[in-house]
């Protein structure tokens, strides 16, 4: 399934950035002036301040990636309405390091705290109890609880490695959970922005691009949850793209989820765990 974010009012954009890093900041979170968050801010203000917001084509490309990540820290600091415990705090902590541009990064650390947090946002916006620890994300469906183990594979090479850690992850807390895989970067690796004449098209284009991606990787993945303690898996894929008629950037996020326990009741669980997601 996919889900559209439109963006026509950067204005709303970069007020509430600004709202949620002096939330941080009131947390005693420190975003210093090379954080990339404040970055964005920066960039996006220098942008908005040019007479008819004239911008070059690499500058547009980088800015629907810069609302991306700007997108999902506000849904992040918006799931703390009381802020954030001790554990949460330690993964905030991270979030704001890392480079501004995910394909030039030299460590994932703060992208990867960054899905387990957005992750746990999304579920709590769905209803959904969700607490960050020891696995990742432990959620709370129909009185069962349910850790997910969150990875985030650079490339669609590590996509196997994260899997496997995850499975590990699983196994060592002795509980049947889910792998939940986003797989933002392994199905760009590093390329632009996905084009399209219609919405219709940037929602199939993205959605083809994670299933062709799952389907080059089947062997390997069902090798990795064969006879484990796994339910199932997600795999999620969130892309800037742009409708080339409108003019108009859109934010395409696709869901997807494999049942892999023949279980009672886990297809029931995971349908409420993936329907909520999709709702988020």
């Amino acid at each position: 399934m996919a889900i559209l974010r439109t963006y026509d009012d950067n204005e709303d954009i970069l007020r509430d950035l600004k709202r949620c890093l002096e939330n941080l900041r009131g947390w005693g979170i420190p975003t210093v002036p090379t954080s990339r968050f404040v970055r964005y801010a920066e960039r996006m203000e220098q942008l908005m301040a040019r007479p008819l917001g004239i911008a070059s084509p690499s500058e547009i490309q980088q800015l629907q990636f810069d609302i991306r990540e700007i997108d999902e820290l506000i849904a992040i600091v918006d799931s703390f309405p009381k802020g954030p415990g001790l554990v949460a705090r330690e993964r905030l902590e991270l979030i704001v390091t890392g480079s501004e541009d995910p394909d030039s990064e030299s460590t994932s650390v703060g992208r990867d705290a960054q899905w387990e947090l957005y992750l746990r946002a999304l579920l709590r916006r769905a209803d959904i109890p969700a607490a960050l620890g020891n696995p990742d994300v432990l959620a709370r469906v129909f009185k069962t609880d349910v850790p997910i183990e969150a990875k985030r594979p650079k490339t669609e090479k590590r996509l196997d490695d994260r899997l496997r850690k995850g499975v590990s992850q699983l196994e060592a807390n002795g509980v049947p959970g889910v792998v939940a895989l986003s797989l933002d970067r392994a199905i760009r690796e590093g390329r632009g922005v996905l084009h399209g004449p219609t919405v219709p098209a940037v929602e199939e284009g993205v959605a083809s691009l994670l299933h062709e991606l799952v389907m080059r990787q089947l062997r390997n993945i069902v090798a990795r949850v064969q006879g484990r303690p796994i339910l199932g898996l997600i795999f999620h894929a969130r892309l800037p793209t742009w409708i080339d008629g409108a003019e108009q950037m859109r934010l395409v996020t696709v869901t997807h989820l494999e049942v892999v326990s023949p279980r009672e009741n886990t297809k029931l669980i995971l349908d409420r765990l993936i329907t909520g997601l999709n709702k988020a």
